[in-house]
């Protein structure tokens, strides 16, 4: 059976790579024709500290889309955050599919009175404190409050609501995260880095969390110049759900 890397990367488009930018903060990708922009947060590996970067070659683009696609499953963070800001750049959207939404007025809604456990301390992170039974949040670098990542066997099967941060895809752990949900779980995917596509509802995923990127441009030099993500201009936040989407490919 094919990996989640491989059904996701076959939804992708065979598109021209225009630019790769790796920020500060976030990675982005423009593909041409039609111009699309596609963003991954840089997950920061200890090589950085010491002035190198990914080891892939340069320049990047030259490389091809199906080329930088394979890096999604590199084991260097940096090379997974190029390869998944490239499938974002190159999946098509289906605006059909999709709703113009902050994930955090919906998750408000679904995590009302819920025991809630959250992969990653975002910024909606407060509200659902108030407003759940129980949050729970997992940090590799737990802050004050948090529990450390390596508690999610114990704290993920009782969750009734879980929020699955989409760097799990670059950093290896989104598979076993999602097999210790249990069958009665809501389970969100949210991020910036969120591939908007609903073969990960085929695999325990039901609400998708992105961002559309409406002016590629104007995202892609924010990011070169290290833009935090609510810097980054011309992106739109939206929702999928497994719901409102029929006909799910089924592997």
């Amino acid at each position: 059976m094919a990996t989640i890397h491989e059904q996701i990367i076959a939804q992708a488009d065979c598109a021209e790579i225009r630019d790769i930018a790796v920020g500060a903060f976030w990675i982005a990708v423009l593909a041409a024709d039609p111009l699309r922009c596609g963003l991954a947060s840089l997950i920061r590996p200890d090589y950085l500290e010491h002035g190198s970067l990914a080891s892939i070659g340069y320049p990047l683009e030259r490389k091809g889309a199906r080329e930088l696609l394979r890096y999604i499953r590199s084991a260097d963070t940096v090379e997974a955050g190029i390869g998944l800001a490239t499938l974002n750049a190159l999946l098509p959207v289906d605006w059909g599919a999709l709703r113009k939404l902050q994930v955090a007025d919906m998750l408000r809604e679904v995590a009302y009175e819920k025991h809630v456990v959250v992969i990653g301390h975002f910024p909606f992170v407060d509200d659902l404190y108030h407003v759940s039974a129980e949050c729970r949040v997992l940090e590799l670098n737990p802050r004050d409050g948090d529990l450390p990542a390596d508690h999610a066997p114990v704290v993920l099967p009782e969750a009734d609501v879980a929020v699955i941060s989409s760097t799990t895809l670059m950093n290896g752990t989104f598979s076993d995260l999602i097999k210790l949900c249990s069958k009665h779980c809501t389970v969100f995917m949210v991020g910036g880095s969120t591939p908007l596509t609903p073969v990960l509802f085929n695999s325990g995923v039901d609400i998708l969390a992105g961002t559309v990127v409406e002016d590629p441009m104007a995202a892609f030099r924010a990011v070169r110049q290290g833009a935090r993500f609510p810097q980054i201009p011309g992106r739109v936040p939206v929702i999928m759900s497994r719901n409102d989407v029929s006909g799910n490919t089924e592997e």
